[in-house]
């Protein structure tokens, strides 16, 4: 079987067709995908997505309101500090709200101050995270 593909500027072999072993590293059968790397998941992320998915089942219900308006509009969990922050955040109850969509893009922006759980997320977010909470503070005026 003959080596099918190119390389990029950056000398990666682009292919979606069966490479030959010899040269490649690859067994026979073997096929290479132009669109997408393979990125596996490593133990410790395993273990943060399966505690923060318990937490959204045990913090989350369908008929639970936003708590940045105290309307229905379908929460979705929010994190107070955010997941590129924080990984190791991302599963404590304390730092994931309940915030509509609207209320979520008011957190992440300057119009936090107007949520109606702002003092409650302010307080968690200083316990939890100082230098963080001094950013959000400076940011406001």
């Amino acid at each position: 079987m003959k080596r099918t593909g190119f390389k990029n500027k950056g000398g990666e072999l682009k292919t979606n067709k069966p490479l030959q072993s010899k040269g490649v590293g690859l067994k026979s059968n073997s096929t290479l995908s132009s669109n997408k790397k393979i990125n596996a998941k490593s133990d410790k992320q395993k273990r943060i997505e399966t505690e923060y998915n318990k937490v959204k089942r045990e913090s989350f219900k369908a008929d639970q309101l936003c708590t940045g308006c105290r309307n229905s509009n379908q929460p979705t969990p929010s994190h107070l500090i955010p997941r590129s922050r924080r990984r190791d955040l991302v599963a404590e109850k304390r730092n994931v709200k309940p915030h509509c969509l609207t209320c979520h893009r008011m957190w992440e922006g300057p119009d936090r101050v107007n949520l109606l759980d702002y003092e409650e997320n302010m307080q968690i977010v200083k316990e939890l995270d100082y230098e963080y909470y001094q950013i959000l503070k400076r940011d406001e005026g």
